[in-house]
């Protein structure tokens, strides 16, 4: 008798294990509130900041005679492919936002944490990105390009004001040139909570690795789907005939312009999963192998995005030893933002993972201090060169290109690191400031985890929450 209810309670015990675990984690979300800033992201922030700026500087001088991107050494072509290569800060933005945006959904869908607020999700991006961004495109309209203030620009102005800017060939670039990837990020906060309340329709009664796989699942079909929108929006506009019109209505809902990005903010939602799923105790053994292994796949990702780098300047100039290169040319438009995101995306492994002196360095202080101002500069540097351009950089046209050069990089640190902090501290910082207030407010109890970028992975608990702000 004794062994037959020996059996029975070993199947009971095997039958209710990740109720228990589940039930575990509710009882740890009660112990302490939740807070945990990842500050070696605020650095690469700042990178990813700097990369665009450089790139625009590249251009400028590229386009003014400066330097001649199709010089024939092999030594040039690597410094062209790295030049112009910059675009790719873009998207290193987009996999940021994706695993920062995920990590509150992320939590609840596998660990089955409380439901993030959806009030206090779109408070808080509102607060984030809308006043500073107001602002400077008045400022912008008035002193920069009036040409907008005309009554027939009177819809492209709403279009802008509603983040719908990179739909038409109207407003695409116009005002700023960077403002449509505002428009890209804010449509991708838009569509975030919705995927990710299908995403819990899909996982709620399922066990937490049954929710882990197909949450992954998800993810890749989300990132296919990202890749197949830009092949077909790309076909879509050589289309002709009498449904053009219905499919450049749809186009510009799907793809807009240049894409929607989707498989981008996938790559980081992604990472922020495996992230989350590695703090949990049953993720303790992928955490410790990704912790050994970080040096390698950091290593992966920098030959990846070097490979991406000389791809997309063969794709541009046709310049390029591997001749192997121009039979996968075509799939160039429709898979090179997904394969930068990836190859990004191992680089993050690499600084989440890492040893502390990497973690270090990504949160150096005054690199911290640069990405905290980023959005302001990213919003206004491109403006602020072109003045330099039209004032400065004409005039010195026929002078020392390196010398040239170098002045446009000290005129970027003197004058455009300057002006975007005051701007961050007089429009930027009082909207985040009253978002952290609201948080307060509601902040959410949390649950006690694991640091996989500790370095020991010892398990710690901490008084805070997960910054999001991007």
């Amino acid at each position: 008798m004794s062994t037959l209810l020996g059996r029975m309670q070993s199947r009971f015990s095997r039958f209710h294990e990740v109720g228990d675990v589940d039930q575990q984690v509710k009882m740890n979300r009660k112990e302490i509130p939740q807070k945990k800033t990842i500050a070696s992201l605020d650095g690469v922030r700042a990178i990813a900041c700097f990369t665009v700026v450089g790139y625009h500087i590249n251009l400028i001088t590229r386009d003014t005679g400066i330097w001649d991107p199709k010089a024939s050494s092999f030594g040039h072509a690597w410094m062209t492919a790295l030049f112009l290569s910059g675009f790719s800060g873009v998207t290193l933005f987009f996999v940021l936002s994706g695993f920062l945006l995920f990590l509150p959904y992320a939590r609840a869908l596998l660990l089955k944490t409380p439901w993030p607020s959806l009030r206090l999700y779109c408070l808080r991006r509102a607060l984030r990105i809308v006043p500073a961004y107001y602002i400077t495109l008045a400022l912008l309209l008035l002193f920069y390009d009036r040409s907008y203030l005309q009554l027939q620009h009177l819809g492209h102005i709403g279009l802008f004001l509603i983040f719908f800017m990179d739909s038409t060939k109207d407003t695409y670039q116009k005002v700023e040139g960077p403002f449509w990837t505002l428009a890209v990020e804010a449509q991708f906060y838009v569509l975030l909570p919705l995927l990710a309340l299908g995403m819990r329709w899909l996982v709620h009664r399922l066990s937490i690795v049954g929710r882990g796989w197909v949450l992954i699942g998800c993810l890749c079909a989300l990132m296919v789907w990202g890749v197949c929108i830009r092949a077909w929006g790309i076909e879509s506009e050589q289309l002709s005939g009498q449904f053009y019109d219905a499919i450049q209505v749809i186009r510009m809902f799907l793809y807009g312009q240049t894409g929607k990005y989707l498989e981008d903010f996938a790559v980081g939602m992604l990472l922020s999963l495996c992230y989350v799923a590695t703090q949990h105790p049953k993720g303790g053994y992928w955490a410790a192998r990704l912790r050994q292994w970080s040096y390698c796949i950091g290593g992966i990702g920098l030959l990846a995005l070097a490979g991406m780098m000389w791809w997309n300047t063969h794709f541009v100039f046709h310049f390029s030893p591997w001749e192997f290169l121009n039979t996968v040319s075509h799939t160039y438009p429709w898979v090179h933002e997904w394969l930068f995101a990836c190859s990004y995306g191992a680089c993050l492994v690499a600084i989440l993972y890492g040893p502390n002196h990497l973690q270090r360095f990504f949160s150096w202080k005054p690199l911290r201090s640069l990405g905290n101002v980023s959005y302001s500069m990213y919003m206004w540097h491109f403006p602020l060169l072109m003045i330099f351009m039209i004032q400065v950089g004409y005039r010195l046209q026929n002078g020392n290109g390196l010398i040239i050069y170098g002045l446009y990089w000290l005129y970027a640190f003197l004058l455009i690191v300057p002006y975007s902090t005051l701007f961050y501290q007089l429009f930027e910082k009082p909207g985040i400031a009253l978002s952290a207030k609201i948080g307060h407010r509601s902040r959410p109890l949390a649950e006690k985890i694991e640091l996989p970028f500790s370095g020991e992975g010892e398990e710690r608990t901490q008084k805070s929450k997960i910054t999001v702000d991007v």
